[in-house]
């Protein structure tokens, strides 16, 4: 990659095209696919079985109506579950740094966690409150059966939730936090280290210390030679032009007043934005 900070790789389609298909982005979409899929349908069971509890119930309801704000915040901590773990997600589309998904399990654990409490704490107090002269207030059919549901179900959730849902997805966020795109290796200096996009892998050094890229991709991490016809030679052979569109692009990611005579943990920083604005492109 170029010594200018400002540098912004550009890829072409065919480039992005087998970056997305490689077999490491595809176990990250899996990956990061299915703990979403956990997620959404931990809470979507929650809260049918909430609704139809509180529905059911009622008449315990009306004669103990603490119990709604209970209920109301159990169906809440479950939306919120389904909602962090798309913010998740979308953190790892936009190449966020690790320090970030750590903040976005850790709000996911204790959703789902403190979800699951409140399942329970309702469940032991059904237990006493939920007796079937306050069902028959509110109920016509098959009363007896509804009780059984709205007294059992949020102690099924209670274990059902933790066991089936929360832990399988965090197992499945670790494995994906542990992924070296999600989570590049660090330098003495706390940089990412430059990786080959396709499977992560750390790139090797050349005798003047910069990254040897692919093959593949060495035109799109090389600067456009300015002066005379403006265009320069690929890895491949072919010509890519230097646009003032992709001058542009390069400006407004770091600023046009910004200086490449910085320190070197600022122009390791610049250069640490550019590559991450490049892998948003390409996830998106």
């Amino acid at each position: 990659m170029s010594d200018d900070p400002t540098f912004v790789p550009h890829l072409s389609p065919a480039q992005i095209q087998r970056i997305r298909t490689s077999p490491a982005h595809r176990r990250l979409k899996h990956l990061v696919y299915s703990q979403l899929a956990l997620a959404v349908t931990g809470a979507t069971v929650n809260l049918v079985c909430i609704i139809l509890g509180a529905v059911w119930a009622r008449g315990v309801l009306k004669e103990e109506k603490w119990l709604i704000f209970h209920y109301t915040l159990a169906a809440l901590l479950s939306v919120m579950w389904a909602g962090y773990s798309y913010m998740f997600l979308l953190d790892v589309r936009n190449c966020e740094m690790p320090l970030q998904l750590q903040v976005d399990i850790g709000w996911i654990m204790m959703a789902a966690l403190f979800a699951s409490s409140f399942l329970a704490y309702i469940f032991f107090k059904l237990a006493h409150y939920a007796t079937l002269e306050l069902f028959e207030k509110a109920c016509s059919v098959a009363c007896e059966g509804k009780m059984a549901f709205v007294r059992i179900a949020p102690g099924v959730l209670t274990l059902l939730t933790p066991l089936l849902f929360a832990l399988p997805q965090l197992l499945l966020l670790l494995l994906l936090y542990r992924t070296p795109i999600v989570n590049p290796p660090l330098d003495s200096h706390g940089l990412p280290l430059p990786q080959d996009p396709e499977t992560g892998a750390v790139l090797p050094l050349d005798a003047r210390g910069k990254p040897v890229w692919p093959e593949w991709l060495r035109g799109a991490m090389e600067p456009t030679v300015k002066g005379g016809d403006g265009a320069r030679k690929d890895g491949r052979g072919g010509s890519v032009s230097d646009s003032a569109s992709e001058e542009e692009e390069g400006k407004g990611l770091l600023g046009a007043d910004e200086k490449a005579s910085a320190g070197p943990h600022e122009l390791g920083k610049r250069r640490s934005e550019a590559r991450r604005s490049a892998g948003r492109r390409v996830r998106r």
